[in-house]
């Protein structure tokens, strides 16, 4: 019996092994990509009042719908989180250190109406403590990985140029809406899956976690060198002056606002054709009335968000004194 039962044992424990073992790739494959952090931490700040209103009651449900969705997703996203120390020229190379900071350039940006003013930011973990360099906060505590980078003296320029500013880092994540400590200020903390540190012009990965078994994608642009850029020296020509907007120009001011619609959607969640009439004056290019037509007409919820979101864009100058236009979205 012993005979059969030992090889067993020692296949079971290989195969879960292998079943084990993970790739970066593997969790990116089932992660969806966040352009604007506000989609998976505004459910977590969405301010709904503690009343019982009709308004307040209804907010409440669908940012606990919301929350859950969110909490049951993965997520990446593709940060410059990566700092680089001084050159050492006694080993001649740069340390560098990837670091756990969906924001370290700058605090999400949300809406002011929904999520109040204060500036959020979203780590992996909650920072040691903050240092303000100059108008930028530097957020200690933070790294994942430290590894050193060689370069030659002579490359140390062109490295610093080139090479530098294309090193990214893809940061793989669940959020749970978990916060920084009160003493440390606005902070969210999401759940660390995975993070790589690749150069996007060749697509070398410099360090992963867990492994990576492939290059990352590249980046074609003038920043990797696939394209030179030609200077020349053009005569400013003075844009002319239309009569009224073109369609192209009425496409163009809207599709500015496409965001601000989708979060009337995103906060009410009711589907449906929304049609508003827009009216532009000529002089500024400014917004100066808006009409909810069609479905979401006299609606207090999604039909006020519409108007205040169509308020928000604007247009080429005309002629003209006035014109209108009628606009419609999907919402969904």
């Amino acid at each position: 019996m012993f005979r059969w039962v030992f090889p067993c044992i020692i296949a079971i424990t290989l195969y879960s092994g292998e079943a084990g073992a993970r790739s970066f790739e593997s969790h990116l494959a089932k992660a969806t990509q966040v352009k604007s952090l506000s989609r998976v931490i505004g459910p977590f700040l969405q301010r709904c009042g503690a009343g019982g209103s009709l308004r307040a009651i209804q907010c409440r449900a669908i940012r606990a719908r919301m929350q859950y969705r969110v909490r049951h997703g993965t997520y990446y996203s593709t940060v410059s989180g990566v700092r680089v120390g001084s050159y050492d020229n006694t080993r001649l190379n740069f340390p560098l250190s990837v670091v756990g900071c969906l924001t370290c350039d700058a605090p999400a940006k949300l809406d002011r109406k929904l999520f109040g003013s204060k500036p959020w930011y979203v780590t992996t973990a909650p920072p040691r403590r903050l240092v303000k360099k100059g108008k930028k906060l530097h957020f200690v505590g933070l790294e994942l990985k430290k590894i050193v980078q060689p370069v030659g003296p002579s490359q140390v320029e062109a490295w610093m140029k080139e090479t530098l500013p294309n090193l990214k880092v893809q940061l793989i994540y669940k959020v749970d809406g978990a916060r920084w400590p009160a003493r440390l200020g606005n902070g969210l903390v999401v759940k660390l899956v995975g993070y790589r540190l690749y150069n996007q012009c060749t697509g070398k990965v410099l360090v992963s976690s867990p492994p990576s078994r492939r290059a990352a994608p590249k980046v074609e642009g003038p920043g990797c060198g696939h394209k030179k850029v030609v200077v020349r020296r053009v005569e400013p020509r003075r844009r002319a002056i239309p009569l009224h907007l073109a369609s192209r120009d009425i496409k163009a001011g809207m599709n500015r606002i496409r965001g601000w619609i989708q979060q009337c959607y995103d906060q009410y969640q009711i589907p449906g054709l929304a049609v508003v009439k827009v009216t532009v004056k000529g002089s500024t290019g400014q917004v100066v009335g808006v009409k909810v037509l069609g479905k979401f007409k006299g609606s207090p919820t999604t039909g006020k968000c519409l108007v205040e979101a169509v308020k928000k864009a604007s247009f080429r100058r005309f002629r003209a004194p006035k014109m209108s236009f009628r606009y419609r979205w999907y919402l969904r």
